[in-house]
């Protein structure tokens, strides 16, 4: 599975981890109980509702998502449910419209890997074209279907590739990992693997703290694709760190009867 964030010659706009400057601090707080950890694109964070419009006192952030392209049943059932997950731990809501009707998240499922806008970065692409992108080849039954929904939609909220987060320290073998793209006959160039696999995030830009291997944003490491260091294996669900960072992201009311139950410890991840 090839996980990957769309530049389509607006990488600058779209995951502009090293282009943007802003006034928001970079570093979260931590206590002595929890470290969160994880990396998000501070302006990208959606602050209304994807229509323009300002959510009521105690009322989730609403992000319309239709389906663009060839009608597939199962796959579009699948990313409806798998996408709650996020839900659980963000005050958000995905509302999935009918595909005549407008919406700010638009999700395909015809191109040969999966990539996604950051955030509210997508308000800028034209209603045309997709947003967002499953790997054509990935079947519903197979989990990586499932990892690639979350890793996606992960994006929507405005997080970033965990590998390139300020504080990790990766020895690629870069070259071998150019030369595996080409192997599989993906067409992107240079610049664009370089800012997914080994541009680091400004954190000036980035909303972070601690480096979490276990977050669904990172990509799995292989020995072969590294000179030193130690191998990740591909992460299979959003981690306990990825739930607590995207819950102080986009905040439950305090006296929410639908709060989450627990907060999430990452100490040991």
């Amino acid at each position: 599975m090839r996980l990957f964030v769309i530049f389509f010659g607006l990488s600058i706009l779209i995951f502009a981890c090293k282009k943007e400057k802003i006034d928001s601090p970079s570093i979260m707080p931590t206590n002595n109980l929890a470290v969160t950890s994880g990396v998000g694109l501070i302006n990208a964070f959606w602050t209304r509702n994807s229509d323009g419009t300002i959510p009521k006192l105690d009322e989730r952030i609403k992000l319309r998502v239709n389906f663009l392209g060839p009608i597939e049943i199962q796959k579009r059932a699948l990313v409806k449910k798998y996408v709650r997950e996020w839900e659980h731990h963000a005050y958000v809501e995905f509302v999935f419209v009918t595909d005549e009707h407008p919406a700010e998240i638009r999700v395909s499922f015809i191109e040969n890997y999966s990539w996604s806008v950051i955030g509210q970065k997508a308000l800028n692409i034209s209603l045309e074209k997709p947003t967002l992108n499953i790997e054509q080849a990935l079947e519903s039954s197979d989990t990586s279907f499932y990892e690639a929904v979350l890793h996606e939609f992960g994006h929507v909220l405005g997080l970033l590739h965990e590998h390139l987060h300020p504080l990790a320290n990766i020895n690629w073998n870069k070259e071998a990992i150019y030369a595996d793209f080409l192997a599989d006959g993906i067409k992107v160039i240079k610049d664009e693997i370089d800012k997914n696999y080994f541009i680091k995030c400004d954190r000036n830009t980035a909303f972070y703290n601690k480096y979490d291997v276990k977050s669904i944003m990172h990509y799995p490491i292989y020995a072969s694709k590294i000179k030193t260091g130690n191998i990740v294996a591909q992460p299979t669900e959003i981690s306990n760190c990825d739930k607590t960072l995207i819950g102080r992201i986009y905040p439950y009311p305090k006296a929410k009867n639908d709060k989450p139950k627990n907060e999430f410890f990452c100490l040991n991840n």
